[in-house]
């Protein structure tokens, strides 16, 4: 998770191309991006005076990320989970996001 309640700490680590250590070197921006209207937007988003003001200008950036397709969203909404006839008290719980609670599970 985030250190900060902020998309600052995961936004422009990811896409702001300037912290790469040599020309050669793409730092954690694995996409090779580069935008100088992204940087731009980071930068204001840096010197805000306020969390407010920053999540606007990084709410920009990302819409700048998505106008360039500078990623692509993975989700998946639907999981299929499937046990056995032997298997006793199977269930998916809210506590576990969804997925099996494994404390009462046994086998018939």
């Amino acid at each position: 998770g985030a250190d900060w309640p902020s998309a600052i700490t995961v936004t422009a680590p990811l896409f702001d191309s300037r912290p790469n250590l040599t020309k050669n070197s793409n730092g954690q921006d694995y996409g090779a991006y580069k935008s100088d209207e992204f940087n731009g937007l980071v930068d204001q988003a840096q010197n805000a005076t306020d969390l407010d003001q920053q999540t606007q200008f990084l709410q920009q950036a990302d819409k700048v990320l998505a106008k360039d397709v500078a990623y692509i969203p993975v989700d998946t909404a639907i999981f299929y989970f499937l046990h056995g006839s032997g298997v006793k008290n199977y269930m998916n719980t809210a506590a576990s996001n969804g997925f099996p609670d494994l404390g009462p599970i046994s086998v018939k």
